[in-house]
């Protein structure tokens, strides 16, 4: 799977997003497929395209937010989307069932 979870997403400062998808899309080593911010969850969920190196994405996303510590960049294992929820296994932390 190429998605990637970031918590607390929409916490972050307007002009901090702005810069972040300006960031995302200067690289060359990973590439932004689509996007979904799930306002209930305060989280923002990234897939990448399948040529994308996932591990420096990750790597890079970070480093961008290294400041906000509110912040936690998380790979997803598994995405199962039921009819009114979304259930994520995050490596290093579990399942998460958000509702949608």
């Amino acid at each position: 799977m190429n998605f990637i979870y970031v918590s607390n997403y929409p916490l972050v400062e307007k002009q901090q997003k702005m810069s972040f998808f300006k960031f995302l899309n200067s690289m060359e080593k990973f590439r932004v497929s689509n996007q979904k911010i799930l306002l209930d969850d305060k989280s923002l969920i990234l897939e990448f395209s399948k040529d994308s190196n996932i591990s420096v994405a990750k790597a890079y996303i970070d480093s961008f937010f290294k400041e906000k510590e509110e912040v936690k960049v998380m790979f997803i294992e598994q995405l199962v989307k039921k009819e009114d929820e979304l259930i994520l296994k995050l490596k290093g932390f579990g399942l998460k069932k958000i509702k949608i």
